[in-house]
């Protein structure tokens, strides 16, 4: 804060204990106080460049008056002026939309005038600046009330103290008011409570490229184009509609128009003909982004929407079914049933967390919209909660060098960050863009790969754990020990079932309960720590073997910074084998080895640790482990590693 604020701020609170010091205790003659002031008002506009303040311009016109009258009462004027000057002020601004508290609150968070919420928190800039007008009404009558009376000491204790304190209660008053409205707002709309007038025509709902390129959508074009779109969709004999869209934007609008028709929704990844195909009956529309031949294309059906009259909203009803498609372990479409009201506010104590903060940052993901954490995190609660989002996915570290100076939510996966932090592009992106938050799920990252995010990225990823069938259940920031725990989203009740899986109990899972297949150690509390999967614990010569703790183990060694072990089998019997990337540290001292020499180092190790028939058999050294974009291990070609022996040994 500059020298001349501070001047202005300590003046403007001692300004009546100055003028009652100087005229009814030390008797100074009233036109000597009044060359005072015009001192004190010239040294102000002096130390303050620019736009001339409002306090020493008042000042200075009081002193002048008072030289030129020889009165008194012309000192005791100032604080009825400064009333009648901000009371014009913020009376004038009520002419127009952005009144002067709207434009306070702007100065504070720039982001505000993106925002979805930017009418409502016009409305209620609006009324604060009434409650300020009739403040200043009020407050200037009494002050002129006191002008008038005998004692300076009345007058000096209102304008100096009282009316502070009064200004003090008005701003802790609205302070509390605002808070409400905060949360009021950063629920955001829910699709079945959207309408027409949820958004002013002109708030941002996505954008392309650069968000300061300004290649925008509006609200104006979700109107129309969804309009359009429920207007072909209404015109066929259909009852579900299989929606493919890698475009943000097309998939939000195909989606709603969707269900606005009453119509189920299939959402899959895969939109390979001979994948859906088992899924296309007489009753199904195939809806997509791009040119199939046995798919519409969105873009063509709402490439003109000049014809469109009626752009009315209807609401999404609540029980609306959503299914996601997955390839399950047969390769044959597996659809998870979600009614729409259990994915929009899906277990939302993350939103409770950190929505505030979401909603003052753009979007950006990695993950695309066909899976359960991408329909969520990355399509439905940007747009209910008026966030801005990315139309284009972010697919290799090159594209934050494109993305500029904002700040980010970034929705992403284990993997995607895991192979981003050795891309120097990473380092030159986080030099250009203000600030980033990483909301990431489809996997878990280690303690040292989570402090390597915060290097790389300057923040700690909030990892989301669930699934297709629970949506978001836990989350954490590995930081520390304690962190590595998993809190239960809002609304969950976990419990440890027989077979030791968790068990999770939820409004948001349809159905209400999920048995899972993760082992875990479960608190009084409700955190849980995971220590492997059912299906990870296998039998090797009669012992029991936790895949999970093999694989800690390797990790264990310093050697290896990410590792996969499996059992795999002979005719002769069932052992244990591992896929490795090297640490830098393993680089360093098995780098010149061959595979004979890794292997000794690693069993070596891992002697010290685990039974010598847990110790596995065959090894694979390999720069990276193969994951999907969602973080998902590719099995098939992890085996397909071991198809042939490695020279100097397996």
């Amino acid at each position: 804060m500059s020298l001349s604020k501070i001047t202005g701020y300590i003046l403007a609170v001692l300004y009546p204990a100055a003028v009652f010091l100087s005229v009814s205790v030390f008797h100074f003659p009233v036109r000597l106080v009044g060359f005072v002031i015009i001192v004190l008002a010239a040294s102000l506009l002096l130390l303050k460049k620019g736009k001339v303040p409002v306090a020493p311009l008042i000042m200075g016109i009081v002193a002048f008056t008072v030289i030129l009258t020889d009165s008194e009462i012309v000192l005791r004027f100032y604080p009825v002026a400064v009333n009648l000057v901000f009371l014009f002020t913020f009376g004038m601004s009520l002419r127009h939309d952005e009144t002067v508290i709207f434009t306070f609150a702007c100065l504070g968070d720039k982001n505000i005038k993106w925002n979805g919420n930017i009418k409502t928190v016009q409305r209620y800039c609006r009324r604060v600046t009434c409650v300020w007008c009739v403040f200043f009404v009020v407050n200037g009558s009494i002050a002129a009330f006191t002008v008038f009376q005998q004692s300076t000491g009345i007058w000096a204790l209102y304008n100096g103290l009282v009316s502070y304190i009064l200004i003090g209660c008005l701003f802790a008053a609205e302070f509390i008011v605002r808070g409400r409205m905060q949360k009021r707002i950063s629920r955001g709309f829910s699709l079945s409570s959207m309408s027409v007038n949820s958004r002013d025509k002109d708030a941002i709902v996505c954008y392309s490229g650069k968000f300061s390129q300004g290649d925008f959508k509006l609200w104006k074009d979700y109107l129309n184009e969804t309009a359009a779109l429920r207007k072909f969709i209404s015109s066929k004999d259909i009852e579900k509609v299989i929606l493919h869209s890698d475009d943000f934007w097309y998939f939000i609008v195909g989606l709603t128009a969707v269900l606005q028709c009453g119509k189920e929704a299939y959402v899959s990844s895969n939109y390979s003909f001979e994948f859906i195909k088992p899924l296309i009956d007489s009753k199904t529309l195939c809806l997509s982004a791009d040119k199939f031949s046995y798919s519409d294309c969105i873009p063509e059906i709402i490439g003109d929407v000049n014809d469109i009259t009626d752009v009315s909203l209807p609401p999404v009803p609540e029980d609306s079914r959503v299914y996601l498609f997955t390839s399950g372990s047969t390769g044959e479409p597996k659809g998870v049933l979600h009614e729409i009201r259990e994915l929009e506010w899906d277990n939302d104590s993350i939103g409770d967390k950190w929505r505030g903060d979401f909603q003052k940052r753009l979007l950006v993901s990695s993950v695309n919209p066909h899976h359960a954490f991408g329909i969520v995190f990355a399509a439905i609660k940007p747009f209910v909660y008026g966030v801005p989002f990315r139309r284009e996915k972010i697919s290799q570290p090159d594209d934050f060098l494109h993305l500029g100076n904002e700040k980010y939510a970034f929705i992403t996966t284990p993997s995607f960050l895991k192979m981003s932090v050795k891309d120097p592009a990473i380092g030159e992106s986080m030099k250009i863009i203000r600030d980033i938050s990483i909301v990431t799920a489809g996997g878990v990252l280690r303690r040292n790969e989570a402090l390597e995010v915060n290097r790389a990225y300057g923040s700690h990823p909030l990892e989301i754990y669930g699934s297709t069938e629970t949506g978001a259940v836990g989350w954490r920031i590995n930081k520390d020990d304690e962190s590595e725990w998993w809190t239960p989203t809002k609304d969950v009740v976990v419990e440890s079932g027989d077979d030791g899986c968790l068990v999770f109990y939820c409004s948001a899972i349809h159905g209400g309960i999920f048995h899972s297949s993760d082992l875990a150690d479960l608190r009084e509390d409700g955190k849980f720590k995971l220590i492997g999967r059912k299906d990870s614990v296998v039998k090797i010569a009669e012992k029991r073997v936790s895949l999970i703790e093999v694989e800690n183990r390797i990790i264990q060694t310093g050697l290896a910074k990410d590792t996969v072990v499996f059992a795999m089998s002979s005719e002769k019997r069932q052992y244990l084998a591992a896929v490795v990337v090297l640490s830098k540290k393993g680089e360093e001292l098995l780098g010149a080895e061959n595979h004979a020499g890794r292997m000794k180092v690693f069993r070596s190790r891992l002697f010290e640790y685990l039974e010598p028939v847990t110790i596995p058999k065959r090894w694979r050294f390999v720069q990276e482990i193969p994951y999907n974009s969602m973080g998902k291990l590719q099995k098939q070609e992890v085996l397909a590693l071991f198809d042939k022996e490695i020279e100097g040994g397996r």
